[in-house]
């Protein structure tokens, strides 16, 4: 009769193998639990789906600097609506524009060096003592204020016409926004493409148990419990082709990974038995 491997050096091929197959990935695998061991033979399965993002959010803003916050507060107010403005003139809804960041705050003028810097030489010739007339002609020199009041405002901005992106990123600056944060490109709704690297998991799961019963010299047995051990959208990875459309304001919306894991127990009808004698 063919000898039979343990439990215990099955979970250890499971986790040999999972980890042969992820290559250059970072993985973790965890011990079996304690009641897995005594059940069957768990293994992680891996599935990905790939699809082209629809949606885009940009962060633009506007900052303005015064000697009075007043002032301040009015050059930002005015310019960033000169931008929303060049926005809305994209096609971009009044829904797809939230006000992200708003901020006032009081910036010091930086101290001068010290020590001061030596004074120029005297020159020899003797000053001329002005006289009272040019004294009252001499203006005061104006006092330089102690700071700034900086005020910074952020929208965020929801492109549903992705391919026009570039050109909105493009008009809001030329409006005046001094302030671009990074894109991200999103999916709107991701089931589709998460339910896609589910089923490619649960295959992955299986032909790893698969693999791992013939070689412990084992029969697989029906699924003793199933659950999802967690994944999202991956890395945005870059397009081959240029968006045409933003010649001036180059944007490539690449493409979006959505990543999920899985766990499935086995059950190992040969090991019980063999367990029980």
């Amino acid at each position: 009769m063919a000898s039979l491997f343990s439990l215990r050096s099955l979970h250890a091929l499971s986790a040999a193998a999972w980890l042969t197959a992820c290559g250059s990935h970072t993985t973790v695998v965890e011990a079996p639990r304690s009641d897995e061991a005594a059940q069957g033979l768990s293994v992680m399965g891996q599935g990905e789906a790939r699809g082209s993002p629809d949606i885009a959010r940009v962060s633009l803003g506007v900052e303005a600097r015064a000697a009075q916050a007043a002032d301040a507060t009015t050059q930002a107010k005015t310019i960033m609506a000169s931008v929303l403005s060049a926005v809305k003139q994209q096609g971009v809804a009044d829904k797809d524009i939230r006000t992200e960041q708003y901020n006032v705050h009081f910036e010091r003028r930086p101290e001068p060096p010290y020590p001061p810097p030596a004074p120029a030489p005297r020159s020899e010739a003797p000053a001329k003592t002005p006289t009272p007339a040019a004294r009252v002609a001499t203006p005061a020199k104006p006092l330089e204020p102690e700071g700034w009041y900086r005020v910074a405002n952020i929208v965020e901005v929801t492109v549903r016409q992705i391919d026009k992106t570039g050109a909105i990123i493009e008009a809001a600056t030329r409006a005046g926004s001094n302030q671009v944060w990074g894109i991200r490109f999103e999916l709107e709704d991701p089931h589709k493409l998460e339910a896609e690297a589910r089923s490619k998991a649960v295959a992955d799961a299986k032909a790893r148990a698969e693999e791992l019963a013939r070689l412990g010299g084992v029969r697989l047995g029906p699924i003793i419990s199933m659950s999802e051990e967690g994944g999202g959208p991956g890395p945005i990875y870059a397009a081959k082709a240029m968006d045409e459309s933003a010649q001036a304001v180059p944007v490539e919306k690449g493409e979006l990974t959505v990543t999920r894991m899985v766990r499935i127990v086995y059950s190992l009808p040969d090991a019980e038995k063999a367990t029980r004698k």
